[in-house]
């Protein structure tokens, strides 16, 4: 499969949940004639960009329809933190991280002000939202596709890490795409296996992704997507293992790379050659998909 269809495909599960074979008011067009219903629109604006709904074909509209997504989770995540790191995470509801403000901030009793500053009594509350999605096209054809949304800019901007591990699979055509808002505008950062913070082995690929720093960006979305096939048949599951690892202080790409893929890794994934290297990321649980092997 193409990277392009890949890219397109990020959408699949949304359109496919939105469908239920029932016919609804067309409510867009877009530049090649392709009619969605709103909740098709507002979805596929919601999970990738408002570029792909404007510009995305019949061919691969009727095609990602009829994929079928074999496994699924989301997880969303609460952290406290202040200058000197993090203080607290937890894992929320949907209802929570939704009901959420975009920006949180509190202060000890002493501090007056509530804005942001380099007192320990400051401390910054951000959200993210993972969700991964692992669909079957048929003839040993699969889509890895993970999304992390920071619901807040955080206050460390270093080499993030997207990456994901296989038992019983292979995989091609890796890539990724860092999304930066400024308001409603974006911004895309491509990745693919000749980016610098690309790495593979037999058993995962991942991306060092450097974010985007600027005083004005409101927001980011990050995308890691990878075709898989079955290549062990003597088994009755095939697993995919993915985890988006937050830097919580500033190091170089070369150490963020200095990892092997392994289950004792960082979200089951990433394992560092050094724990004060590993102690750079905040731990954030990965997701474990598998699909039966038939």
């Amino acid at each position: 499969m193409k990277k392009e269809v890949i890219i397109y495909s990020l959408i699949a599960v949304s359109i496919i949940f939105s469908l239920l074979n029932v016919k609804a008011e067309s409510y867009y067009i877009n530049s090649n004639n392709v009619e969605m219903t709103k909740q098709q629109y507002n979805r596929i604006v919601n999970h990738f960009s408002e570029n792909i709904a404007s510009t995305i074909s019949q061919e691969k509209f009727d095609k990602i329809i009829n994929a079928n997504m074999v496994d699924y989770d989301v997880i969303y995540q609460k952290i406290k933190s202040n200058k000197d790191g993090i203080i607290l995470t937890e894992y929320i509801s949907e209802e929570e991280y939704n009901a959420s403000p975009d920006a949180e901030y509190t202060c000890k009793e002493e501090y007056l002000e509530n804005t942001k500053s380099d007192d320990y009594g400051y401390i910054e509350t951000t959200y993210k939202r993972f969700e991964v999605e692992l669909l079957d096209f048929g003839n040993n054809d699969f889509v890895l596709l993970a999304y992390l949304t920071w619901k807040r800019v955080p206050a460390c901007r270093s080499y993030d890490v997207f990456a994901f591990r296989l038992n019983h699979m292979t995989y091609s055509n890796v890539g990724g795409i860092q999304t930066y808002y400024i308001g409603t505008a974006h911004t895309d950062i491509s990745y693919d296996s000749s980016s610098p913070g690309y790495k593979s082995a037999t058993n995962g690929a991942g991306f060092s992704m450097n974010l985007k720093d600027g005083t004005t960006i409101t927001k980011y979305e990050m995308v890691l997507m990878a075709d898989l096939a079955i290549n062990e048949f003597n088994y009755s599951t095939a697993h995919v293992y993915t985890t988006y690892q937050h830097a919580i202080s500033s190091l170089s790409r070369a150490d963020s790379m200095s990892y092997t893929f392994s289950a004792g890794g960082l979200g089951g994934v990433l394992l560092y050659s050094s724990t004060n290297i590993s102690q750079k990321y905040d731990d954030m649980a990965g997701i474990h998909l598998s699909t039966p092997i038939s």
